[in-house]
């Protein structure tokens, strides 16, 4: 595929460049994981998304061992199989996340990656260590550019503004409902006013308190 096929998002483009700068080697297939990443924005696409990057990394990390402990060491016929496995499983991720790109990008997939032919199984390789690559980058607490934003934000803003003028609102009316209850039914005794006063400024700076505090967290 030709890098000028499509031309990505910007937010895309700016996390390939990021992988590019993270990895030992540049991205194998740069075009190809944009494809795959701007096909995950789908939520239907999102779990098989995350499954493909899963297991692409499981496989690495699994190739990685077989290298290091060569044929005949104790575990690697276990580690083969679990490899091949692997393949097996990605493959059909990718089959499945790629059926809802256009047929000539679909079938550009399966002629690369999908084929039983020694070229196809080595390019799937190399794009299995870029996709782990990208699961690297969720791991370290990054997020998919196609990933959609939360879109409560505005409504949750509008109703904690509406909480606080409505807490407010009520402060005052209990303060004016304290005053009518003194003028109609005064204390009699100079301690009966102190405590109502005392009344009075602690119900206000408890109020104040809670409005002070309600602020805060809005």
């Amino acid at each position: 595929m030709a890098e000028n096929e499509k031309i990505f998002s910007t937010e895309t483009e700016a996390l390939l460049d990021q992988l590019d700068r993270r990895s030992t080697d540049k991205l194998h297939f740069r075009v190809e994981v944009g494809r795959l990443i701007e096909a995950a924005s789908s939520s239907a696409n999102r779990s098989t998304f995350d499954d493909l990057i899963f297991r692409a990394k499981f496989a690495v990390k699994t190739r990685d061992v077989m290298k290091r402990i060569g044929p005949g060491a104790e575990g690697f016929e276990k580690l083969s199989k679990e490899f091949q496995e692997s393949i097996k499983e990605t493959s059909s991720l990718l089959a499945v996340l790629t059926s809802s790109l256009p047929q000539n990008d679909r079938e550009e997939f399966r002629r690369q990656f999908l084929q039983i032919e020694s070229a196809s199984f080595q390019n799937l390789l190399l794009l299995l260590s870029d996709l782990a690559a990208v699961k690297n980058w969720l791991i370290d607490g990054h997020s998919l550019p196609t990933e959609s934003p939360r879109k409560s934000g505005n409504h949750s803003s509008s109703s904690n503004q509406i909480t606080l003028k409505q807490l407010r609102a009520s402060s005052v009316v209990a303060l004016l409902l304290l005053a009518a209850f003194l003028v109609i039914e005064p204390p009699v005794t100079t301690i009966g006013w102190a405590l109502a006063g005392l009344v009075s400024v602690t119900q206000l700076a408890i109020l104040l308190t809670i409005i002070s505090l309600v602020s805060r967290r809005l």
